[in-house]
């Protein structure tokens, strides 16, 4: 039950704000794509699952590995598995529309490849080493140009997008950009706060399993709704 417990009303408050942020602009785009019932099953199947899979992980592995971190509390894991959904849902909407499953291993590495770069963008001082700042770039360059062949059925969806709703044909460029920078924005950067050290790796913990829980779910359900 520690996802369901906050230290204090500002940490329930920052929880909530996350929540309502990523849960108002999946509704939105789900609303529109009519997702609806997969949003809310896979809300649902994280918010009893992923409690129990992030115990098993701070009992296991928080010991050896992190030993400083004595106790974990508070739904940051759930509300960036919400933000983890979003790529997935994006592309599954422009899996219907071409009647094509683009949702394969190769957006799945991006996915979480960005998960990793952002762990170390926001926790090491890149700025300050240019070696790390070429590394990012190269990342970038190189599985953009190895992945170059998936984008272009999603250049093509956006595109067809602008011919019938203007507005939606914005959100699903801003959806990838919007999964990109509300880490940087709502993720812990001071990992000490108060004498107490915060849980920062469930946040990762949680947007690395909802983008793993999202990835199966969509790949089922579009291969046995055809």
């Amino acid at each position: 039950t520690n996802a369901f417990i906050h230290k204090d009303m500002s940490h329930l408050w920052h929880n909530l704000q996350g929540y309502f942020i990523f849960g108002f602009i999946l509704l939105i785009f789900a609303n529109k794509t009519e997702d609806k019932k997969n949003l809310f099953l896979l809300f649902l199947f994280a918010l009893i699952s992923l409690p129990i899979i992030s115990s098993i992980i701070e009992i296991l592995i928080y010991p050896i590995f992190m030993p400083m971190i004595k106790t974990s509390q508070g739904s940051s894991g759930l509300v960036s598995a919400i933000l983890g959904f979003l790529p997935m849902l994006w592309i599954y909407h422009f899996s219907k529309k071409q009647k094509n499953s683009l949702i394969n291993m190769n957006f799945f590495n991006l996915s979480t490849l960005y998960v990793a770069l952002l762990f170390v963008i926001i926790y090491y001082p890149i700025h300050k080493n240019m070696f790390f700042i070429l590394l990012v770039v190269a990342c970038i360059l190189f599985f953009g140009y190895l992945y170059r062949k998936n984008f272009k059925p999603l250049l093509k969806g956006i595109f067809e997008e602008s011919k019938d709703n203007v507005i939606f044909y914005f959100l699903t460029i801003l959806l990838p950009i919007f999964f990109m920078v509300a880490p940087l924005l709502l993720f812990p950067v001071k990992i000490v706060q108060s004498n107490s050290m915060v849980d920062f790796f469930m946040h990762y913990i949680g947007l690395i399993y909802g983008i793993i829980l999202s990835f199966l779910f969509f790949k089922f359900k579009f291969s046995h709704c055809r």
